[in-house]
């Protein structure tokens, strides 16, 4: 808890490609608890740059970034799945979650009380495509401009199952 980085990833940066040539590092953060760190950049908790990563029964609460205010995603074959994202903020893109790649599958994650200026929640990128998010709730989440909930601004995706309450844009 409690962690600032001065640029990414505020509590945990998972691979960046200098480091595995490959991209390949299938690390898992599993039942974890991330509040109250901070980034610069991209991710207030953490920013994940290598593929094939997951997040499982983990929670974030007030984290906060420019890019990300929970996560930051930069690369493909990432999962999030059972977990809570709540009072997570991000000064630009994605309250809790910024994704900028492709194969992001966000499954059973309630996302509520966060903001950002774009996608209260979740801000998916021009060039992220086939991104899931199934079964999942987005409650009171807040955009100062657009996607009170989800800002999708990719091609390609699927919201299967998910509930949206209480979302709103400024």
């Amino acid at each position: 808890e409690i962690n600032i980085a001065y640029n990414d990833g505020g509590a945990v940066v998972m691979g960046y490609y200098y480091l595995n040539p490959t991209g390949q590092l299938n690390n898992t953060i599993r039942a974890s608890k991330f509040s109250d760190n901070k980034a610069t950049r991209y991710g207030g908790a953490v920013r994940i740059d290598s593929e094939g990563n997951a997040i499982d029964a983990s929670e974030f609460y007030y984290n906060n970034a420019q890019i990300g205010g929970a996560v930051s995603i930069n690369s493909k074959h990432n999962n999030i799945d059972h977990s809570n994202f709540e009072h997570n903020k991000a000064t630009d893109e994605g309250g809790a979650v910024n994704l900028n790649t492709e194969y992001l599958v966000i499954n059973n994650t309630n996302m509520s009380l966060n903001k950002a200026n774009y996608g209260g929640a979740v801000y998916v990128n021009y060039w992220a495509f086939n991104a899931v998010v199934d079964n999942s709730n987005f409650v009171e989440n807040e955009a100062f401009s657009n996607g009170g909930a989800i800002y999708w601004h990719a091609q390609k995706g699927t919201v299967n199952n998910s509930a949206f309450y209480k979302n709103w844009v400024h």
